[in-house]
């Protein structure tokens, strides 16, 4: 059934894949129309904020010279910063992160590459014209970082960056750990973690606020080398069973010194539900949430022992209006062959601290994200392509009240195209499926709902 509501919000920005381009398409709720912008550089990534009307898309594979494609909400119009009238906001390499500050009105961006002799930077671009406004230089005792890539700023007014992230027998991961406003570096963090198993290109780093210790944590592990220049990422369709050895990472508190890390096996995305909920009783309240071998419950305090659920997820959103988790699963779809994919989703609830998990839906081919929209309180799930990947499924929205009762919770779906181009409908299936290669063809888009 379709859905022509066009309410959820007063702009929501998605990125669509296919092929040959990347589709940037906008809901303008005043209108109540759909804007779809055609591009030929693929781009997974969204970062905007309120106080700027700009929005940066970009990718972070190995390729060089890609740049970061610039949408301008005034106007809607897309420059490439490598395009525009400055020459020194260039992005030469690969790009490692792109993050916005709001403390300064200004878009940072890292670049995943060795500079030689001169140390990785961190460019800080002007949030209004794009214009360079200076270098932070990763330098750590005297020695050069390179490979900068993830970034988080924190509530607290940190910037935290992740450099030497190239994963080298001599190179351990570090953290730069700056003063959000004035870029004065406050200390840095290097952990180091058991030689993986399998071989690996990269340390995947993520980033997570704990309000009640005002810190952030992060998780840290080897990523293994699939595939280059696509950064895969384990997935639920990757068979931990099957292997003996396990790439082990670890969970670190990057704000206490005394905090003794803790070891997780295939550490990804974590999460803390108490810091985004509404009130101080949330059902989740004192944990973090990882996604790992399967999703992990972990406490804030040194020498928490992390406890698995047993349920695999892709990905996991919280939302504060219901004090309530989601997440997804990639699983075998059995009503056409074991290759082929279904997308499952869970609502995740706490039971005395307990994790209970709901099947909600689902989609019988792949998802690239999912998000609750605030000002409707829905449920939205982006789909990539259908299970048979022959295109006889556009890419679109689906629409879900989480809180309605199992099987008429499903409201419809929201096209992603409009009639000016054609739709959007698959793109390199061929790359869907590689066991042999621990290759799952797997792509976390970052939808943007500007208010």
């Amino acid at each position: 059934m379709k859905n022509n509501h066009f309410d959820i919000r007063p702009m929501l920005v998605i990125v669509t894949l296919t092929t040959l381009f990347s589709s940037f398409t906008c809901f303008l709720k005043a209108q109540q129309s759909i804007t779809s912008i055609k591009n030929s550089f693929p781009f997974y990534n969204l970062v905007s904020n309120a106080n700027t009307h700009k929005i940066y898309c970009f990718n972070t594979t190995e390729a060089h010279h890609g740049g970061i494609y610039v949408f301008d909400k005034t106007d809607e119009s897309i420059i490439n910063l490598n395009d525009d009238q400055f020459q020194d906001n260039n992005i030469e390499k690969a790009v490692g992160s792109c993050v916005y500050n709001p403390f300064t009105n200004q878009f940072l961006v890292t670049e995943n590459a060795d500079f030689g002799n001169s140390p990785a930077v961190v460019k800080v671009l002007n949030g209004n014209d794009n214009s360079l406004v200076s270098e932070i230089q990763l330098t750590q005792n005297g020695t050069n970082a390179q490979y900068a890539k993830q970034m988080y700023v924190s509530p607290a007014g940190k910037l935290y960056v992740a450099a030497n992230t190239a994963f080298e027998q001599n190179a351990n991961p570090v953290i730069f750990i700056f003063d959000a406003t004035t870029y004065q570096l406050l200390k840095t963090v290097t952990i180091t973690i058991p030689p993986p198993n399998d071989p690996a290109s990269y340390y995947s780093i993520h980033f997570c606020y704990v309000k009640d210790k005002n810190a952030v944590y992060a998780t840290v592990m080897a990523q293994e080398n699939t595939f280059s220049p696509y950064n895969t990422m384990y997935n639920t369709m990757f068979d931990f069973a099957v292997n003996t050895n396990e790439n082990q990472g670890k969970l670190v508190n990057l704000d206490d010194d005394n905090f003794n890390a803790i070891n997780i096996d295939f550490p990804g995305k974590v999460i803390c539900p108490a810091s985004q909920s509404l009130t101080d009783d949330s059902q989740f309240a004192g944990k973090l949430y990882i996604i790992s071998k399967t999703l992990t419950t972990c406490g804030y305090n040194s020498g928490s022992m992390p406890s698995e659920s047993g349920f695999k997820l892709n990905d996991i959103i919280y939302s504060p209006l219901y004090d309530e988790m989601y997440g997804f699963a990639d699983v075998s779809n059995s009503e056409t062959c074991s290759e082929d994919r279904k997308a499952v989703l869970y609502k995740i609830t706490s039971n005395n601290g307990i994790l209970v998990f709901t099947e909600i839906g689902s989609y019988a081919g792949q998802i690239s994200s999912i998000f609750i929209n605030p000002y409707n309180g829905l449920l939205y799930v982006h789909t990539k392509f259908d299970n048979h990947k022959l295109g006889s499924q556009p890419s679109m929205l689906l629409e879900y009240n989480p809180e309605a009762p199992v099987g008429s919770n499903f409201l419809g779906s929201i096209d992603l195209s409009n009639s000016s181009y054609p739709q959007n409908r698959s793109y390199y299936p061929e790359l869907d499926n590689n066991p042999d290669y621990h290759y799952y063809n797997y792509n976390l888009t970052t939808p943007y709902i500007d208010p």
